[in-house]
């Protein structure tokens, strides 16, 4: 059962202290995209449809300004109302799906929630939505140190860090 929160406070990237942090920022005739080490945060403009074409000048732009810092995390921080081509998603996966650790969505309205099933049909990893930047940042904050603990200390795929979980 999903649980609707009502609409909550849209905070532009810019309008936060995380901005401090922001090795580079690119702006496109789409969108708006904030690169930070091991993070990209897009704030795509409003009306636009976003597809495969739009994604590849941002994931070149990923490769030139974040080197081999990869895989990264992606934020989609959703304040403007705009749609994308789910089936694209495939078109990402079939070259960059090792890219990328995690995918949040920040939703700030009713209307989103029904794209963002549109795009898990289409998703081969998990994406996880928040309510606020803070704690999507915080996720992906943490999705990234687990990784990096699976990986130093060379855990076989089957064992993984796992969040604790108090019944």
């Amino acid at each position: 059962m999903v649980i609707i929160h009502p609409p909550y406070v849209m905070k532009s990237i810019k309008d936060t202290p995380y901005i401090n942090s922001v090795k580079e920022i690119r702006t496109y005739e789409f969108g708006t995209f904030f690169f930070f080490d091991h993070l990209v945060v897009s704030e795509i403009n409003e009306g636009v449809v976003f597809n495969w074409e739009m994604a590849k000048k941002v994931i070149n732009a990923a490769f030139d300004i974040l080197g081999n810092q990869f895989p990264i995390a992606y934020i989609s921080n959703r304040i403007h109302s705009y749609s994308l081509v789910p089936t694209d998603w495939l078109k990402f996966y079939k070259e960059y799906k090792n890219h990328l650790t995690s995918y949040s969505i920040v939703v700030y309205r009713y209307s989103t929630i029904t794209n963002i099933f549109l795009e898990k049909m289409f998703s081969d990893i998990k994406i996880q939505k928040f309510n606020t930047i803070d704690n999507a940042i915080n996720w992906s904050i943490s999705e990234k140190q687990k990784l990096i603990i699976n990986e130093l200390f060379n855990l076989d795929s089957k064992i993984q860090i796992e969040d604790s979980k108090i019944n």
